[in-house]
């Protein structure tokens, strides 16, 4: 007979309500340190827009219609579960990390037409750089054939 994994110590308790041992892959462990990143963001920026009060008001702020307290943003620094998804997507955004989010997320499929709307503006300039670099290419190839 195959051996059983061992069940859960708290398997009665919600995941986001464990406590799960810091060396653990556990989604409250992850929670926790995008937190601790948000916040490190934050605190990179300086003075004044690194204040919890100024952060949320202005940098924040502007994605939501209802203001972002400091306590909200303590707690999306600290990884709380139940903070509201849009002050999680409003620190996102200002990290700049939605492209790598998409791209880490969709590993692997075939991207959605939303997809290439949104990092369109992102490969315009790969895509120029690839284009003008094969019209040299048909250049120089055009003169060598009229060279012969």
């Amino acid at each position: 007979m195959a051996d059983k994994e061992p069940e859960p110590e708290n398997n009665d308790t919600p995941i986001f309500n464990q406590v799960p041992d810091v060396s653990e892959r556990h989604p409250v462990n992850y929670m926790m340190y995008l937190g601790d990143c948000m916040r490190n963001y934050r605190d990179s920026l300086g003075r004044p827009e690194s204040g919890a009060e100024y952060f949320a008001t202005h940098t924040l702020g502007k994605y939501v219609d209802k203001p972002i307290s400091r306590n909200r943003i303590a707690r999306a620094e600290k990884g709380v579960h139940t903070v509201e998804w849009s002050v999680v997507a409003a620190y996102i955004s200002e990290m700049g990390l939605w492209p790598e989010i998409i791209n880490a997320a969709s590993h692997g499929k075939i991207p959605t037409l939303r997809y290439m709307h949104l990092v369109r503006s992102e490969l315009n300039p790969d895509i120029r750089a690839a284009m003008d670099a094969a019209h040299q290419k048909l250049k120089d190839k055009r003169q060598q054939e009229m060279q012969r």
